[in-house]
């Protein structure tokens, strides 16, 4: 048994409140606050219908990307329409999404998957040209002040749930330039927090940051949970942020944009010597001048065979290496019936089949460094 296991992903909260108006730390950008990244997906995507004006609107999403997309494009009563990855990439594959574009597609949604950038300038004008509306999820990104000067006519989706760059444990948020006309759907009204509800919120934020050290960890491995269990689950409502929780953003939101990735570096030269493997390195191709905060780092192993093999390995090792989602969106479990076969998004199938994830937060110390080096570069399939 060992009593020693890294998270695969997240950053302890800092648990100090600030005076400051969280809505500041967006400047320039407009914000509205709603109380999970769900419900502002959901919220962004009924903006997006009713400006489309459309009776049978559409909602086009990536094949591979988190179940909760599909929770906020029903919940709007749409229909989500599966977009193919390009190939060995996390953003959508272009023809394929001009062939799904219609006179019923109200908006299309992208990812950035482990905070790496998803929307080029190409997609952005075919997204344009077809008259629907840019969603862009940025729930594994740190909305950086650079980020935020970059927003354009597109709806920016956050989320500060457990494991997000920035965490307070609930809430999201939606972002749009200053001169974008969106009406979006008003923030319920933020109340002043009693002192109980104060203190109950510290002390949860402090047992979080003990739990996730990674000699505390282990020990979620042995009882009844299924943490970071991809399943679908439908959204039942929206409502506001928490307003205890929003006290700690600002000060958390500035350590988060201001944090240094020392393992980067590391694992863009072990990325760099697996590619000779056959390895695929996609936080180097997808922003080579490192000028995204990464919330994972993400490869692509040579084969599923391979990358099962490791994942296993490292399980036993107690790494935190995970393969994230598992399979595409019609494979999720729980996935209503409502989705294009699996077979019609060979991309995406082999992009969840190799994927590989290495935690990249504080804890993960120079020992569990080299350990996962060794892994990557040595393990064989026996």
């Amino acid at each position: 048994m060992r009593f020693k296991q890294l998270r695969p992903v997240g950053h302890p909260i800092i648990c100090q409140r600030s005076n400051q108006n969280p809505a500041e730390c967006f400047s320039p950008c407009k914000v509205n606050f709603y109380a999970s990244g769900t419900a502002a997906l959901a919220a962004a995507i009924s903006a997006a219908i009713t400006a489309h004006q459309n009776a049978r609107p559409e909602i086009i999403l990536p094949a591979y990307a988190c179940p909760s997309l599909v929770s906020a494009i029903l919940f709007n009563g749409a229909k989500p329409v599966l977009v193919d990855l390009a190939p060995k990439q996390i953003s959508l594959d272009l023809p394929a999404l001009k062939n799904q574009l219609t006179e019923r597609t109200a908006a299309v949604i992208t990812v950035d998957l482990f905070g790496l950038p998803s929307v080029t300038p190409q997609l952005r004008e075919i997204v344009r040209a077809s008259g629907a509306y840019l969603i862009h999820d940025c729930a594994q990104a740190t909305p950086s002040p650079t980020r935020l000067t970059t927003i354009e006519d597109e709806l920016v989706v956050l989320s500060f749930g457990r494991g997000k760059p920035v965490s307070i444990l609930n809430g999201g948020a939606i972002l749009r330039s200053p001169n974008n006309p969106f009406s979006l759907p008003a923030s319920p009204a933020i109340q002043i927090p009693s002192w109980t509800t104060n203190v109950q919120t510290n002390i949860k934020y402090r047992l979080y940051n003990l739990m996730i050290k990674p000699h505390v960890y282990w020990l979620i491995d042995y009882l009844p949970i299924n943490v970071g269990d991809t399943r679908f689950n439908p959204l039942k409502k929206t409502g506001g942020i928490s307003p205890t929780a929003l006290q700690y953003l600002a000060i958390n939101l500035h350590h988060a944009s201001t944090r240094e990735q020392r393992l980067r570096n590391h694992y863009a030269q072990l990325g760099g010597t697996l590619s000779g493997q056959g390895w695929i390195d996609l936080c180097q191709g997808a922003d080579p001048l490192h000028q995204n905060t990464l919330l994972r780092y993400a490869m692509l192993a040579p084969s599923q065979a391979i990358r099962d093999d490791h994942l296993l390995k490292m399980a036993k090792l107690g790494l935190g290496v995970t393969s994230l989602y598992q399979h595409p969106l019609p494979d999720i479990a729980d996935m209503p019936n409502v989705l294009q076969p699996t077979t019609r998004f060979p991309n995406a199938s082999t992009f969840s089949k190799r994927l590989l994830t290495i935690p990249i937060h504080d804890h993960v110390d120079s020992g569990s460094i080299n350990t996962i080096s060794k892994v990557l570069s040595y393990s064989q399939l026996t």
